[in-house]
């Protein structure tokens, strides 16, 4: 198996077992959603934009900025990354011009230096 395909393969099981701990995550949240009341309700709210959706966005749009540079959409048969965002992700056509931009923002962004870890 060449070095390509196992990496390709090494990385599909990590999205998977991503994925797959996401959607219990989600489907736990639910749970407390239906359940709370009252200022727990709110505050719940509150932490789920936190939490999840502003980072998952965040993790979206560096996806489609690299989705973007690669041109993996155009073998799809997707006309540009827009139509592919429609087609594929299911999102609206201002939903989708508007990941993009942000995408394609984020090249012009200054990129966060890491902290070099000390040893203490």
């Amino acid at each position: 198996m060449a070095v390509a395909e196992v990496q390709r393969t090494r990385g599909t099981r990590q999205l998977d077992a991503a994925m797959q701990s996401l959607r219990a995550s989600v489907h736990g949240v639910a749970a407390c959603i239906r359940d709370a009341d009252g200022e727990t309700l709110g505050q719940a709210l509150i932490q789920i934009r936190e939490a999840g959706i502003d980072p998952l966005e965040a993790v979206f749009a560096t996806g489609v900025r690299r989705f973007d540079e690669s041109g993996e959409y155009k073998p799809h048969g997707a006309l540009s990354l827009t139509a592919w965002l429609r087609w594929r992700c299911k999102l609206s056509g201002g939903a989708a011009m508007e990941r993009v931009e942000i995408a394609r923002q984020l090249r012009s962004c200054p990129r966060p230096r890491r902290r070099s870890r000390r040893a203490t």
